[in-house]
């Protein structure tokens, strides 16, 4: 079955947001591991493990709109 073009966009988004919340995960983990500190992180904007697992629900919602 298609979809309508709005339901592709909203998931090509949902996935774009996933994976660059990912990035931005992956590059917290780094920096911590190089010792700066959790305000520093914060500041620097990187998403925190709570934004990857939102990102993540939203992109399963996303796609269990297609295999209906």
């Amino acid at each position: 079955m298609r979809r309508s073009p709005a339901a592709l966009a909203r998931e090509i988004m949902a996935l774009c947001t996933l994976a660059s919340t990912t990035a931005g995960v992956q590059a917290r983990h780094r920096l911590r591991g190089r010792g700066v500190d959790e305000e520093a992180l914060d500041l620097l904007g990187l998403p925190s493990r709570k934004e990857l697992v939102n990102a993540e629900a939203a992109a399963d919602a996303s796609s269990a709109g297609r295999n209906r």
